[in-house]
């Protein structure tokens, strides 16, 4: 019999009446990311199964990606019989090769409640039987080196060693689609990640000004996305803005000290015309409460005031060391700390304002020409179209079939 790929789920079995439309997403989920290798999904027991499948060391890679899935393990298939239950751990433990000392436990899961032999007692039986084969293995029941699990069905068992986690969460596209302002630091990509793991469907802006801001800041941010969208399908949508026009046009005709909150507002303006053509629902940022002066309240209110659809901010009570930790273990951190420095820092005033006056703001705004501004880079933007690290490039605006955006 062939060893199959158990994945499990957790938030997704709460869902009640909507629950198969969570896992038919899932299971769509699982097979664009396993797109190109040979495999086949099945459902049964609660659980999900990928079957007669090559590549194995890959597909368990990619699993860790895609959320929704809690855990998996690969598990070998045998007959209801404690015998062969036992002889088949024994295999697979001896290919583990143990010579040191290393803890150890069997965990049980009886599903099918009409088996005559209860989840504890099989456990028992199958460790006393084990154990003398293995003088290295010793066993620990609350956090031991090794697990040897077994789930009982109606017509197997399934053996496996140990668990992989994955990162949980809802389905990829369960929650809707939101656009992403994707900076090259360290928080955007972090935001961008949580909310993916919450079932959105995100694609990304990120405002360039050339020649002030260097071809390494944009490729940093394309492999940011990139990264990204390895935990959506390896897909994601990422729309560069030439913004070096607006944030000259701000450091010629506004106050200096308002020159970030001015260009935060730009950046929202042209994110409601991407959102409204890509129909995205909702904005992300990476905004943190109190991190740098654009983050105070009065900065944030400033800045919400031009957005035409929700700002959501996963990260707003969290510190730079929690931010860090999750852009490490996702793996955005090495390329964030890349030395690129992208528009927001190359046109910071020395001394930015902290409490903006929304009255000052409106009498200021009134120096830019604020439609021909946006419909410049607009006219320049260009979409990244990101497909499993493949990239395509695409004009994103165009006036004359697009001027209901203008």
């Amino acid at each position: 019999m062939n060893r199959r790929i158990m994945i499990r789920y957790a938030e997704i079995a709460l869902k009640k009446g909507n629950r198969h439309l969570f896992e038919q997403l899932l299971v769509n989920n699982i097979k664009r990311t396993l797109e190109g290798i040979k495999c086949s999904i099945k459902r049964e027991h609660g659980r999900m199964y990928i079957v007669n499948y090559e590549q194995e060391e890959l597909i368990c890679s990619l699993l860790k990606k895609v959320p929704g899935v809690t855990s998996f393990s690969v598990a070998t298939p045998t007959t209801l019989d404690l015998d062969e239950i036992t002889k088949k751990g024994v295999e697979m433990l001896n290919e583990l090769n143990i010579i040191t000392k290393t803890s150890f436990r069997v965990e049980t899961k009886r599903s099918d409640k009409n088996f005559p032999i209860k989840s504890p007692e099989i456990s028992q039986k199958v460790s006393q039987a084990v154990l003398p084969q293995f003088p290295n293995l010793y066993v620990n029941l609350k956090n031991p080196e090794i697990t040897l699990g077994i789930e009982i069905h109606q017509k197997e068992a399934l053996i496996f060693l140990n668990t992989t986690r994955g990162i949980d969460g809802l389905p990829v596209k369960s929650s809707g689609t939101m656009t992403l302002l994707l900076s090259g630091g360290i928080d955007s990509p972090v935001a961008g990640a949580k909310m993916i793991r919450r079932g959105i469907k995100i694609n990304a802006v990120y405002f360039h000004s050339p020649p002030y801001t260097s071809e390494g800041a944009k490729e940093k941010v394309v492999e940011l996305a990139t990264v990204l969208s390895e935990y959506q399908n390896n897909a994601i949508d990422l729309y560069i803005v030439h913004f070096t026009e607006i944030q000259k046009s701000v450091q010629k005709n506004c106050r200096d000290d308002y020159a970030t909150v001015f260009g935060r507002r730009y950046m929202l303006r042209i994110a409601n015309k991407i959102a409204e053509k890509t129909k995205t629902q909702a904005f992300i940022t990476g905004d943190s409460i109190g991190q740098v002066a654009s983050q105070t309240i009065q900065n944030i209110t400033a800045v919400d005031q031009v957005a035409q659809l929700p700002i959501l901010r996963p990260l707003i009570g969290s510190d730079k060391n929690e931010i860090t930790a999750i852009a490490k273990n996702i793996g955005t951190f090495e390329i964030s700390i890349r030395p690129f420095d992208d528009c927001c820092v190359l046109f910071a005033p020395k001394n930015p304002i902290t409490k903006s006056s929304l009255k000052f703001i409106s009498e200021e705004e009134k120096n830019l020409d604020e439609e021909t501004l946006i419909l410049n880079a607009l006219n320049k933007t260009v979409c990244l179209s990101i497909r499993r690290g493949e990239i395509r490039e695409h004009p994103f605006f165009e006036p004359e079939l697009d001027s209901n955006l203008t």
